[in-house]
């Protein structure tokens, strides 16, 4: 599976519906896709949800408690095929 994020790699929370959420897209064998949220330190944030269309996974920049995080940089962790794809996300409020 090949993955392409479609936001520039930031979120904006603020409750505008202009980058509130980032959507992680991919082309390919969709089983078994899962992915994850990790702060800078490589603590777990938050699992990602299916996204809006069938080729999609997103983070709405909440942790697992439904709490929005504070600013700064997360990392994600896509996993597909016994293959694994990190790459940072940008929170700004």
């Amino acid at each position: 599976a090949a993955f392409l994020l479609r936001e520039a790699g930031w979120i904006d929370i603020n409750g505008d519906g202009w980058n509130d959420v980032a959507n992680f897209m991919y082309e390919g064998n969709d089983a078994g896709i899962t992915g994850k949220i990790f702060d800078i330190n490589g603590a777990f944030v938050s699992d990602m949800a299916r996204g809006d269309t069938e080729d999609s996974l997103k983070w709405d920049g909440k942790n697992s408690d439904g709490k929005v995080v504070t600013s700064g940089i997360y990392i994600y962790q896509l996993e597909a095929d016994k293959k694994v794809f990190n790459g940072t996300v940008v929170v700004a409020k």
